[in-house]
């Protein structure tokens, strides 16, 4: 698979260029934040999705880090999910007859931000189960993923998770929900430090699927 090399730079000239707000975008340990680390100062601010749940975006040029899992991780407590752990597959994904986006139209999130008049582009770092779990198990910082204080990182749950969703399934939910709002978005391959662009949803996929665990 060929990737065409983009920066962060690149990334957020064009977003800056169209947008108010930039939504850097991938499952837990993707590397949102290390992605934005050197990016942020050219924000008026960096939120979590939990400093907007209860608030309007106020007028300015923002950046959202959005962990996709979060509508799961929401409910992932819930007797129906834990049912569907067990098979591997996503709420809304397969057999329920629901429009994909639907994972992401159920957060309040979404719902509050798409009412807004704004122009929005996402970044979506990709990266393979294989890794993501390498990365949570690393991990020790802490994240406000639904309150504003931050929290201790939740190495199992996360693990837990990251082993029963289907990635493939999980970004593809994803871009169908940026597409069905007009979203603009670049597929961005966060295992390299060059953060190289990835050209489209076929290669995103066979990416995923040349890396994915084998059970």
């Amino acid at each position: 698979m060929k990737l065409i090399g983009a920066t962060r730079a690149d990334a957020l000239r064009r977003s800056r260029e169209a947008t108010v707000l930039h939504v850097v975008s991938g499952p837990t340990s993707s590397g949102k934040s290390t992605y934005l680390k050197d990016l942020a100062a050219c924000y008026d601010s960096v939120l979590f999705a939990s400093h907007l749940v209860d608030k309007d975006l106020e007028p300015g040029h923002h950046a959202l880090h959005y962990n996709i899992l979060r509508p799961i991780a929401i409910d992932f407590d819930s007797i129906w999910l834990k049912a569907l752990r067990q098979v591997r597959i996503l709420p809304s994904s397969r057999g329920t007859g629901s429009n994909p986006s639907d994972l992401y139209e159920r957060d309040p999130v979404w719902r509050a931000l798409l009412r807004g008049a704004l122009s929005i582009h996402a970044t979506v770092l990709v990266a393979p189960q294989r890794i993501l779990l390498e990365r949570v198990a690393r991990r020790n910082t802490n994240e406000p993923l639904f309150s504003r204080r931050d929290i201790s990182y939740q190495k199992e749950k996360w693990t837990r998770i990251l082993l029963a969703v289907d990635l493939i399934d999980l970004y593809r939910q994803w871009l169908v929900f940026l597409e069905s709002h007009q979203i603009t978005y670049d597929l961005v391959d966060s295992c390299d430090s060059r953060y190289l662009t990835i050209p489209g949803k076929s290669a995103l996929f066979d990416f995923l699927k040349g890396d994915q665990t084998i059970d």
